[in-house]
């Protein structure tokens, strides 16, 4: 029988925003590029800053890391960033006016990316900034992390694009005059700095500034799960909530965003649902590369900055599309079912001997997760089945040379 896949890959439940890896690492395998990009911009509006300074959860989850080294999904979504054809532009859109009005306060990730969704549900949104420039903690990677500013003046020139109204240098005292001015809520995205500069007076000083309260860390108190905070159409979320996390660390500013536009569109009567389809998810799937050596990872080069002792990407173009699509094949797709042919085992069990490598770091196919027995009485009939350990890594179906494991 085949064996089902865990619920989610490694690397996709380890991404804050829910970002589809393995889908838009396969697309890159079989060189489409494009659509491949389309993926990752169904769950993110900064492809491209993030595949220059996201400090990689993905990669860390990949159970690949031992074995030659994670895919690296990050350089990936570089690579495609830099390569977009604006297909993914095709089947974006954008719902009716609602007549409902949202004022975004902060316009750093977790501010952008609410004010971009929230949009997009067809709400009229303003974004006020106290600085001159839009872009928040990702701003502060230029210099530190190496980001190009063209990079990221892009990627927000395309978020506000779709309609969003920007007031910068605009300190915004309380949520409460904006409420009163006919806004229907309210989204506080300030960053870590400024609300921890309020928080060192007290909640005092919080209570006169913006109205409100306090978490343990110095940040605003809000639900975990909603954002909502002690006032009725007042939402918080990003650094200003969980306290200061550094650039690398946006893709979690924009999970916060992502449900905190959530949370505010069903405040205001809407469904909430603010996944997109940017491109037709692909039938029949046929990912598997028997016997296409995993090989060894590759990456983009950097180096650690003297002055600020981050690691600083060069700025150099991605990979060169052979590197790419080597890597991207690299991956063993742990999102699909391994299939099971037995009347294509051969019993030649080195399946078995892959799987004891990966998991118990040597050939012992006694130990493996995945079992060969040999049933009746002809030598070429064998049973495949799988332990309660098996994890659905599929490097057995990588290396069965016959076809009788497959994903």
């Amino acid at each position: 029988m085949d064996r089902k896949a865990t619920l989610e890959a490694p690397c996709r439940r380890a991404c804050p925003a829910g970002v589809d890896v393995p889908r838009y690492v396969r697309l890159i395998g079989k060189g489409r590029f494009d659509e491949a990009l389309a993926v990752v911009r169904e769950k993110i509006p900064f492809p491209s800053v993030c595949g220059h300074i996201c400090f990689r959860p993905c990669e860390a989850a990949c159970r690949l890391k031992d074995l030659g080294g994670a895919i690296p999904i990050r350089d990936l979504k570089r690579f495609v960033s830099e390569r977009d054809t604006g297909l993914w532009r095709e089947k974006t859109r954008i719902a009716p006016n609602t007549g409902k009005k949202v004022a975004v306060i902060g316009a750093g990730p977790a501010g952008l990316t609410a004010a971009y969704y929230l949009v997009k549900q067809g709400h009229s949104v303003t974004l006020f900034e106290s600085s001159p420039e839009l872009g928040g903690k990702m701003r502060s990677a230029v210099s530190e992390y190496g980001l190009p500013g063209e990079v990221l003046d892009a990627e927000i020139k395309e978020i506000i694009g779709i309609g969003i109204e920007i007031k910068t240098n605009r300190a915004v005292r309380s949520p409460d005059d904006l409420l009163r001015k006919g806004f229907s809520a309210v989204f506080v995205a300030i960053g870590a700095d400024r609300s921890l500069k309020i928080g060192k007076h007290g909640a005092s000083e919080i209570d006169s500034t913006l109205g409100l309260s306090l978490g343990k860390g110095g940040g605003i108190k809000a639900d975990r799960k909603t954002l909502a905070t002690g006032k009725r159409g007042v939402y918080a979320g990003g650094d200003a909530v969980r306290g200061p996390s550094g650039p690398p660390f946006v893709i979690k500013a924009i999970a916060s965003g992502r449900k905190a536009a959530v949370q505010i569109d069903l405040y205001l009567g809407g469904n909430g649902i603010i996944n997109e389809a940017l491109t037709p998810r692909e039938q029949d799937v046929e990912a598997n590369y028997p016997w296409v050596s995993i090989g060894e990872r590759a990456s983009i080069p950097s180096h650690i900055s003297e002055d600020s002792g981050n690691e600083v990407a060069e700025h150099t173009p991605a990979f060169i599309k052979e590197i790419a699509v080597r890597q991207a094949k690299r991956c063993l797709m742990c999102d699909l079912p391994i299939k099971v042919d037995a009347a294509k085992c051969c019993g030649c069990l080195i399946c078995e001997m892959r799987c004891s490598l990966i998991h118990k770091n040597a050939f012992f196919p006694a130990e493996a997760y995945i079992r060969i027995q040999r049933v009746g009485r002809q030598e070429t009939e064998y049973e495949l089945s799988f332990t309660s350990e098996c994890d659905s890594c599929g490097i057995c179906a990588r290396y069965c040379p016959y076809g009788a494991l497959t994903r």
